[in-house]
């Protein structure tokens, strides 16, 4: 049964693993430590030696157990085409998410203050946590990011990976193609297969009156 009152939320990837992840209908869930900013679920003001251990020692438990998947709100940012597409060689799909399943991060010039987000001295854990792991750097916000927490004992390993399949909580809606793509029509179908006719397929091209990739309308530009 599909998912109803759902967000569309769109997912980046190189040329290695772009059409993989259609054909094996899933994504892989990123681990804490794996990510690209030393600052994730460091957004506090760490003033004392001892903030610092002990965010240090939290980090490194909660990696253990959870993961995310990190999601944009666009598909139009040049930037995060060339950052996480392969300089616009690879595909971003396009997944309806049901809002409850998400969290939107939340961009900041300064490091947070402890002592703002327990103002009456003591600390709910559960909530730093959550505010740790949707804050970031302010020059992060060209991403719109949306992120998607996930308890990894819920994904059973495959080797040293967890992955989330592409089911009807993560439906699989859209796969667009960069601009610099030599992925054809024909490779994207096979990758789909039987099941990928409610899936849209189109290729992006740069805006004429913005910096943005839009949808190219001319069919005959891509084979």
């Amino acid at each position: 049964m599909e998912i109803t009152n759902t967000i569309r939320l769109y997912y980046f990837s190189g040329v290695e693993f772009g059409l993989v992840n259609v054909q094996r209908r899933r994504l892989k869930i990123s681990r804490l430590m794996q990510l690209n900013d030393p600052f994730e679920m460091a957004s506090i003001n760490f003033a004392t030696r001892d903030l610092r251990y002990g965010f240090r020692k939290l980090k490194e438990a909660y990696a253990e157990r959870l993961g995310l998947i990190c999601f944009s709100r666009s598909y139009k940012n040049p930037v995060q085409w060339a950052h996480y597409a392969d300089k616009h060689k690879g595909v971003c799909l396009g997944f309806d998410v049901a809002p409850s399943r998400c969290s939107p991060v939340d961009y900041v010039k300064e490091r947070l203050d402890l002592r703002s987000l327990c103002p009456s001295g003591e600390v709910p854990l559960k909530d730093v946590l959550m505010t740790l792991w949707r804050t970031k750097f302010s020059h992060w916000s060209y991403e719109d990011e949306i992120r998607l927490m996930l308890s990894l004992s819920e994904f059973p390993a495959e080797g040293s990976y967890h992955f989330h399949p592409m089911d009807d909580s993560l439906k699989l809606r859209q796969v667009i193609i960069g601009c610099e793509s030599d992925f054809s029509r024909a490779q994207v179908h096979h990758a789909l297969g039987e099941s990928g006719s409610d899936v849209e397929v189109f290729k992006v091209r740069p805006a004429f009156k913005k910096f943005e990739m839009v949808r190219n309308r001319d069919k005959s530009l891509w084979k």
